[in-house]
């Protein structure tokens, strides 16, 4: 709601943003009109000022229903890419999954003994501890569990002070999710984040402060994302290559490799997910091309995008944050 609607909600004479960008955002794939824009950020009585020729309702269906299918088309595609490397992350990387495996244990033969004994003591103390610091935030009457410590006071002289601010907060439902992460996944979790401090330490040393973005901390992480959904597609090469060979056979006849040995087990053939994804690859370029992007640029969006969504799906089998 936020992509449709602030752009010109929130424009004003200081920032410029009309003579920025407002004549390069498609009309629609935004909502421009003001008074809809100032009836939906202000009115509180859940009624619409009557608009000139113009419902609310026309005003928003179009930018709604593009945005909808483009993220249709967007899931369609991350389904078809998710059929193809299944196997490889399932059944020859072995990816455990660590999310699902509490459901995945309930739903067992012995699920009744599961659900005793200290598994309920846990669940209790996370549950409580969050429900109530929920209820505290909602109404500061309620009194809270203090599960956020600052540091930052201790740390005032330079170049220590760079570091601020220093906080540590306890999370149940974080230690019970870490719990299911291997071993070396939960320590490069805490080392970047201390590797991330010493950075601005010594860019407080060194004087690097003083240029902007330093230590570039989000193009830090945009290129681990690329550089890991990358190497997941690097090592599932063969995996793909064996898939669109034998489901683009002429014959319809599967390869006889190891690699590919049947589809049945997955929720569409081969064939169905690779064509799938090719329609939908072709589709959000459209839907780039359109918006205003050169072919070059909407490539590269589609690229980036399966890149960040290909890391997304891995790193749920190996335990990262992926909620």
């Amino acid at each position: 709601m936020r992509l449709i609607s602030t752009p010109f909600w929130l424009a004003t004479p200081e920032n410029e943003w009309a003579s920025l960008f407002h004549r390069h955002l498609p009309r629609w794939l935004v909502i421009n009109h003001r008074r809809v824009l100032q009836a939906f950020f202000e009115n509180t009585d859940g009624r619409y000022a009557p608009l000139d020729n113009l419902t609310p309702i026309d005003a928003w269906l179009r930018p709604l229903i593009m945005w909808s299918a483009f993220t249709a088309v967007l899931v369609f595609l991350m389904i078809c890419a998710n059929v193809i490397l299944r196997k490889q992350w399932v059944e020859d990387e072995k990816l455990a999954y660590p999310v699902i495996q509490l459901p995945l244990a309930i739903t067992i033969d012995n699920s009744r003994s599961f659900l005793h004994g200290r598994i309920w003591i846990g669940f209790g103390l996370g549950a409580g501890i969050t429900l109530i610091n929920g209820l505290h935030h909602l109404n500061p009457m309620v009194p809270g569990i203090w599960n956020i410590y600052n540091f930052s006071h201790l740390f005032v002289a330079k170049p220590w002070s760079s570091i601020n601010p220093v906080v540590l907060a306890f999370y149940p439902c974080a230690v019970g999710l870490a719990y299911f992460m291997p071993l070396d996944l939960a320590f490069s979790t805490w080392f970047f984040f201390l590797f991330w401090k010493a950075e601005l330490v010594s860019g407080a040393i060194f004087g690097f402060v003083s240029i902007p973005g330093f230590p570039y901390a989000k193009w830090q992480q945009t290129g681990a994302y690329l550089s890991i959904g990358i190497l997941a597609l690097w090592v599932s090469r063969q995996q793909i290559f064996h898939v669109f060979s034998s489901a683009f056979k002429m014959d319809g006849k599967y390869s006889k490799s190891l690699f590919v040995n049947t589809d049945s087990a997955e929720p569409m053939s081969y064939r169905m997910a690779g064509i799938g994804l090719i329609f939908a690859f072709i589709l959000i370029i459209t839907f780039g091309v359109q918006a205003g992007m050169s072919v070059w640029g909407a490539s590269f969006f589609r690229h980036l995008s399966g890149a960040f969504a290909n890391r997304y799906s891995s790193a749920c089998g190996v335990g990262t944050t992926c909620t």
